[in-house]
């Protein structure tokens, strides 16, 4: 009984062939999409049927007909590692991948579909990449790429480190090699960037522009930066200077002490001092001393300088006091009590000037003022008066003195008693003191006649005139100083025999004898007392000599 022939397709079965009578299926022109999996049905014509077993699997095997080359990265770095990724469609699906460039091998891999092939990037530029592929059913289709291969950025040369004067013209440049697009830029360390390129200029450098630049040179992301460093050290003229005074006002001719600091690179190396715009010295020093001839306030100024040039002034004031000097003082004087007195001391010097007059003796002050003045002078102004000036704590006070000598009248301190008695035998001292400028002399009268000179006047016996005795004090200033004495004598009074009295005759005192009495106390009988005497009166007789 023939049987009838059905074959299916598909893993399940799906797809079914029209029913043949022979069990041998032949498909002329298998293609790769012709892979399946057959079954064979056989059924008899009384409907009976069983099914064939096992599966077949048919597969069509062919080289890879589709490839892909794709880079991992689309550039790198020279002598980098590269990857491209090569796939390939093919049956045996194992297939060998094999990448060439300018016809060298660079690698191949043997795997399933796909692989990674790397290789050293050795040449920069732009190369065209192949992969090859193959399997057991033979040689495939290829697949190409390009790639860059980048050289990197290397910085060949930067302008060396400058030492350079403010306000100059500088240009850093940054020369480099490597692939384009290459990007140089600079910027200021620990400070903002420039506009890319590779020069930086500054028109006129300043000392905020002093510091370290570093360049930068890139060309993408494949290769790393190239980063060099210059340095700008920018010189400048001395700045932010002062100048200091060891005192602000002093005395002529003292010694004073000028300092002048100052802020320059390099440091100064000179300074001119000037006063009132007058050079008065070039020192190598910043502190001079000199001694301040010029008095005034005066301007001192001060300018620095280094290498690179003068730089800024700096001013002080400085007060310079003419000491004080006396020029004038009146003589040492005598002068009358009573007197209006006006010393004048005539003063040079700085002011404010300070004139005090002072009386040594009492050491009392007086109004200060250039006059010493009294309305009425008294004899309690006697002394030495010292006029001294002073303008400050910076010149030394000066001092001058004179003398006045105040004159005044005598005046008695000691009188002689008012009435003494000299008796015979006896003495008696007229006593008669005075004061008075210059000291007085004293002189003693009775009458218009003068008896004698100094203080004590001796009266005896034999100068037994009695009277008024004046003691006159007298040194040509003023009124003359008068005293009185009433001298009583008594020479004989005491004494006189037998009761006589005592009386004056001429400047002497004796007793008047009664008749037969004689001698200076009556003391003696006198023989004449008995005679008698006549007394012959001539008128106008002729007489000769004989």
């Amino acid at each position: 009984m023939p049987f009838e022939y059905v074959w299916k397709l598909g893993y399940s079965s799906n797809t079914i062939l029209p029913p043949s009578l022979s069990n041998n299926y032949t498909k002329p022109g298998m293609k790769r999409g012709d892979n399946s999996y057959f079954r064979c049905f056989v059924t008899d014509k009384n409907g009976c049927s069983r099914e064939s077993s096992p599966r077949t699997k048919v597969d069509i095997q062919y080289p890879p007909y589709y490839a892909s080359l794709t880079a991992i990265k689309p550039a790198v770095c020279l002598n980098n590692m590269a990857s491209l990724r090569c796939y390939a469609s093919g049956n045996p699906r194992t297939v060998t991948l094999v990448l060439y460039s300018g016809g060298q091998v660079l690698a191949s891999s043997t795997n399933d579909y796909t692989a990674t092939l790397q290789f050293n990037s050795t040449t920069a530029g732009t190369h065209t990449y192949v992969c090859k592929t193959n399997n057991s059913a033979g040689i495939g289709v290829n697949a190409s790429r390009t790639m860059i291969t980048q050289a990197p950025p290397q910085i060949t040369g930067i302008t060396v480190n400058q030492t350079i004067a403010e306000g100059s013209r500088l240009v850093l440049e940054c020369n480099t090699s490597g692939s384009d697009p290459m990007t140089i830029t600079w910027k200021k360390v620990g400070g903002s960037a420039f506009p890319s390129g590779k020069n930086v200029t500054f028109e006129s450098l300043t000392t905020a522009d002093q510091g370290a630049y570093e360049c930068t040179a890139s060309n993408g992301n494949e290769c790393p930066v190239s980063k060099l460093q210059t340095y700008v050290h920018v010189l400048y003229k001395p700045r932010r200077t002062s100048i200091t005074v060891s005192n602000s006002t002093v005395c002529l001719n003292d010694l004073v002490q000028l300092e002048c600091t100052t802020e320059a690179d390099p440091p100064a190396t000179h300074y001119h001092f000037y006063v009132n715009d007058q050079l008065i010295q070039s020192s190598s020093s910043s502190r001079i001393q000199m001694n301040s001839t010029i008095e005034g306030n005066n301007t001192y100024r001060c300018q620095p300088g280094n290498t690179v040039g003068l730089g800024e002034n700096a001013t002080v004031f400085m007060n310079t006091k003419a000491p004080p000097n006396i020029t004038w003082l009146p003589p040492n004087q005598s002068i009358a009590e009573g007197s209006t007195v006006l010393f004048p001391c005539n003063v040079t010097g700085s002011d404010p000037m300070k004139i005090v007059w002072k009386n040594v003796r009492v050491n009392s002050s007086y109004p200060i003022g250039h006059h010493l003045k009294f309305q009425s002078l008294m004899r309690s102004h006697d002394g030495v008066y010292e006029c001294s000036a002073s303008n400050g704590n910076e010149c030394p006070l000066v001092s001058s003195s004179t003398y006045i000598n105040v004159l005044y009248q005598p005046e008695i301190t000691k009188s002689p008693k008012s009435t003494l008695t000299l008796f015979e035998n006896g003495t008696i001292n007229l006593n008669c003191k005075a004061h008075g400028n210059p000291a007085p002399n004293i002189t003693w009268t009775r009458g218009s006649d003068v008896v004698g000179r100094g203080e004590i006047l001796v009266l005896e016996k034999e100068q037994s005139a009695q009277g008024v005795y004046v003691c006159i004090a007298s040194n040509g200033v003023g009124v003359n100083a008068r005293a009185n004495s009433n001298v009583v004598v008594k020479i004989c009074e005491n004494f006189c025999q037998q009761n006589n009295t005592c009386i004056r005759q001429g400047s002497t005192q004796s007793c008047d004898c009664r008749k037969g009495l004689t001698g200076r106390y009556c003391e003696k009988d006198d023989p004449m007392g008995k005679k008698f005497s006549i007394k012959v009166v001539l008128v106008s007789p002729a007489w000769k000599d004989q």
